[in-house]
C-alpha cells in the first residue's frame, strides 16, 4: 500500500511540473499577440457575436465565414473548440493537482527519504486497510485478525472487544461465555481454546495467547483472564479464589481451628503457617506444638489426596514425635491411600507420654528394622492410672494403622521406662504389627505391661487386625495388662477377624503375675492363630476366657498351659469352656488330621481342675458327642491332650469327651 501511495504522488508531481512548462512556452506566444495567452485568444477568436448568432440561424454559414475573415492569422494558431474544451480540462486538473502538490510537499517532508514521505500512525493505518466489517480485515496480511473500528481495521486491546465482534464471535462460537479472545501482543482476536489446563495462556504449549488469561476447563480447555483454575495451579501459601492466586495464610483466628492440615510437600512451618488447608504446616511436630496451644482437640489432618505422602527427617520431622493427649492424627482423605511415617534408626515414631491418642489411617516403616517403635503410649503422672489405682480419663485408638519392621514391638503400651503409671484402655481396629525384631533380637508386634488394658476388633479383608510375622510373639500380654478381642473366625486367614499368625514363638502369649491382686480377665473370642509353634501360651494363675477361637495347623500345640513357677499352679484362673451348653468354649484346638497336640499341659502340682468343655480336637467335637481323645505323657504329637498321664481324667474337664 505504501509503494503504491509513493507512485500516486510521483505521478502527480510529474504531471504538475509538466503542466507547468507547458504555461511557459504558452506566455511566450502570448507576447507576441498583444499580451493575451493563447487561452484567451482561442476564446475570443470563437465567440460569436450576438449578431452573427443571430444570423447564422438560417443555414448556419454566414457568420462563421464572416469570423473566420476577420481573424484569419490569429486562428492559424488556435486550435478547433473540441480541442480547446478537451484542453482545457486537462489544463484545469492539471493546475489543482499541481497546487495540491505543492501544498502537500511541505507537511510529507519534501526532498526527504521516500520512507519518511509518510508518518507512521498513517502507514499503520494504510496497512490496516479500510473495512465495512471484521470479515474485511480477517486475511491474509498483518490485518488478519484485526477488528473494524471506524472503517479501519485496529489491533484488539482486550478480550471484550474480539468476544463483542459478530464476526469473530460468530467465527469462534462455542458454548459458554468466552467466545473469542485478543491476543494482546500481536492484537489479534484468536480462538479461546487451549491445550494445557492450569498454564498461562501466554505459554506456547497453549498457542502463546494472551498472558494475562489461563487455560481452564469449561465444557472445553479455554482460556479465561485470570492465572488459576484450582490451588494446586498457584504457589505455596496460596489458593485460587476468583481465578486469581491470593494469599491464604492470614495467621490463627482466635479459638483456633477444627483441624490442622499437614503437607510435607507444599506445607511450611514459620510464624505465618495456622495449618488451615490452604496454608499446612510441612510437619507434624509443628502442627501438634502449635494447635494443642490454641484447641483443647485438635485434629491434626495429614494431605493424602491425591497422592499419599512420606513423613520424616527428610521433610523435616524431629523425632520422637511426642503426642499429648486428646490428639487426633489422621489422614485428610479416610478414603484414600495411608501416608507414611518413616522412622529413623533407634528412634520411635510417636510417644504418646500421657496417652489419650488418636490415630487412623497411617502406615509407620522402621526401615528394615533400623527404628525401635512404631507407637508407644505411656501413661503420664496427670493421665494414667497408678498400680492399683482409678483408671484414667483418657483412652486411646488405632486405627487403620500399620506398624512394620521396626527393631523392638511395633507397638509398646503401658508404663514408661522407669515408671509405674499405666495409660487408660486403648482400642485396636483394622491394625496390622508385623515383622517385629530379627532372629538376633526377637520382639513382639504388640507388647503390653502395667496395667494397660487394650480391645482388639476387626473386620474381613483389608480391614482384619493381623499380629502375624513377627520374630517373638504376635501379642505379648505381662504384669496387669489385659486384651480383649472380638471377632468371627474362619479357617481361611484372609476370611477372619483378628489374626495371630506365623510368628516364631506364638501366637498369643499371656504371663500375667499371679502376685498381684485383681488381675484383669483377658477375654479373647474370634481369633485366628496358626502357622505359629504354639497358638497360645498361657501360664498358670492368668486370668483367661478363651471361646469361638481357632487354634488349628500350629507346629507344636494349638494352647499350652504351662507352670508359672509358683509352688502351685493355679489352674482356676483359665477357662476354656465350661459344661454348661450355652457356654461351651467352641474352640478349634487341633485341625482334622494335625500331627501336632491341641492341648499341652505343662504346669506342676495344680490347683483344682482345668475347665476345657465342648471344644473340638480335629475329628471329635465335645460340644457334640462323647468322642475319645487321645492322650500323652508328653507334647510332642499326635494328641489331643498331652504333658498329663492317660490315666489322669480329672485335671482338664473337656465334658462330653472321654
Amino acid at each position: 500500500m505504501r509503494s503504491l501511495l509513493l507512485r500516486w504522488r510521483a505521478y502527480a508531481f510529474t504531471l504538475a511540473v509538466g503542466t507547468a512548462l507547458l504555461s511557459l512556452q504558452c506566455g511566450g506566444r502570448a507576447g507576441a499577440t498583444g499580451g493575451e495567452t493563447p487561452l484567451d485568444a482561442s476564446v475570443d477568436a470563437n465567440q460569436p457575436s450576438r449578431d452573427d448568432s443571430d444570423g447564422a440561424t438560417g443555414d448556419g454559414t454566414a457568420g462563421t465565414r464572416e469570423g473566420s475573415a476577420d481573424n484569419t492569422d490569429v486562428a492559424e494558431d488556435v486550435p478547433s473548440n473540441d480541442a480547446l474544451d478537451g484542453s482545457d480540462a486537462r489544463a484545469t486538473d492539471a493546475n489543482a493537482s499541481a497546487q495540491e502538490a505543492e501544498a502537500q510537499a511541505p507537511q510529507d517532508g519534501a526532498g526527504a527519504d521516500a520512507d519518511a514521505i509518510v508518518s507512521p500512525a498513517e502507514d499503520a493505518a494504510l496497512e490496516a486497510g479500510t473495512c465495512a466489517t471484521s470479515a474485511d480485515c480477517n486475511g491474509d496480511g498483518s490485518a488478519a485478525g484485526r477488528v473494524c473500528q471506524n472503517g479501519r481495521c485496529t489491533a484488539c486491546t482486550s478480550d471484550g472487544i474480539c468476544s463483542g465482534d459478530p464476526y469473530y464471535s460468530a467465527l469462534f462460537a462455542r458454548h459458554g461465555a468466552y467466545s473469542a479472545m485478543c491476543n494482546m501482543q500481536s492484537g489479534q482476536c484468536v480462538s479461546p481454546f487451549c491445550q494445557q489446563a492450569g498454564a498461562s495462556c501466554g505459554s506456547a504449549s497453549n498457542g502463546n495467547r494472551n498472558p494475562a488469561d489461563v487455560c481452564c476447563l469449561d465444557i472445553q480447555l479455554v482460556c479465561i483472564p485470570g492465572d488459576c483454575c484450582s490451588d494446586g495451579d498457584c504457589p505455596k501459601r496460596h489458593t485460587c479464589v476468583a481465578l486469581t492466586c491470593v494469599p491464604s495464610c492470614t495467621g490463627l483466628p482466635n479459638g483456633g481451628l477444627p483441624t490442622y492440615f499437614v503437607d510435607p510437600v507444599n506445607g511450611v512451618d514459620d510464624s505465618m503457617t495456622n495449618g488451615a488447608s490452604t496454608c499446612p504446616f510441612r510437619t507434624l511436630g509443628r502442627a501438634i506444638a502449635v494447635a494443642t496451644m490454641w484447641s483443647r482437640y485438635p485434629t491434626i489432618a495429614i494431605v493424602n489426596d491425591p497422592v499419599a505422602p512420606t513423613l520424616g527427617t527428610t521433610s523435616g520431622e524431629t523425632f520422637p514425635i511426642h503426642v499429648p493427649p486428646n490428639v487426633v492424627i489422621q489422614a485428610s482423605n479416610l478414603h484414600g491411600s495411608a501416608p507414611v511415617l518413616l522412622v529413623p534408626p533407634g528412634q520411635t515414631g510417636l510417644v504418646a507420654d500421657d496417652s489419650g491418642i488418636t490415630v487412623t489411617l497411617l502406615i509407620i516403616d522402621g526401615q528394615n528394622h533400623q527404628a525401635t517403635t512404631g507407637i508407644a503410649i505411656y501413661g503420664g503422672p496427670a493421665t494414667g492410672q497408678l498400680e492399683g489405682g482409678a483408671p484414667d480419663l483418657f483412652t486411646s485408638s488405632i486405627d487403620n494403622v500399620t506398624i512394620e519392621n521396626t527393631l523392638g514391638p511395633a507397638m509398646v503400651i503401658g508404663p514408661a521406662p522407669g515408671q509405674t503409671t499405666s495409660p487408660g484402655n486403648v482400642g485396636l481396629s483394622a491394625t496390622v504389627l508385623t515383622g517385629s525384631g530379627t532372629q538376633a533380637a526377637p520382639a513382639s508386634g504388640l507388647s503390653l505391661s502395667g496395667l494397660a488394658s487394650v480391645g482388639i476388633t476387626g473386620g474381613r479383608g483389608a480391614q482384619h487386625s493381623s499380629f502375624g510375622g513377627n520374630t517373638q510373639y504376635g501379642i505379648l500380654v505381662t504384669g496387669g495388662a489385659s486384651i480383649g478381642t472380638e471377632g468371627t473366625i474362619d479357617p481361611a486367614p484372609d476370611n477372619n477377624d483378628i489374626d495371630a499368625d506365623g510368628n516364631a514363638m506364638a501366637g498369643l502369649w499371656i504371663a500375667q503375675d499371679p502376685s498381684r491382686q485383681g488381675l484383669a480377665l483377658n477375654t479373647v473370642s474370634g481369633l485366628h492363630a496358626s502357622k505359629n509353634p504354639v497358638g497360645i501360651h498361657v501360664t498358670a494363675g492368668s486370668f483367661l476366657q478363651l471361646r469361638s477361637s481357632y487354634l488349628g495347623d500350629n507346629a507344636q500345640a494349638g494352647i499350652v498351659v504351662a507352670t508359672a513357677g509358683t509352688p502351685v499352679d493355679d489352674l482356676t484362673t483359665i477357662d476354656l469352656g465350661t459344661r454348661h451348653a450355652d457356654d461351651f468354649g467352641q474352640n478349634v484346638l487341633l485341625a482334622p488330621g494335625s500331627s501336632s497336640t491341641g492341648l499341652c499341659m505343662q504346669v506342676g502340682p495344680i490347683v483344682r481342675t482345668l475347665v476345657a468343655a465342648g471344644n473340638i480336637f480335629g475329628a471329635v467335637d465335645c460340644s457334640a458327642d462323647a468322642g475319645t481323645l487321645r492322650r500323652s505323657t508328653n507334647c510332642n504329637g499326635n494328641a489331643d491332650i498331652g504333658g498329663l498321664n492317660p490315666n489322669d481324667l480329672t485335671t482338664v474337664d473337656v465334658s462330653l469327651c472321654k
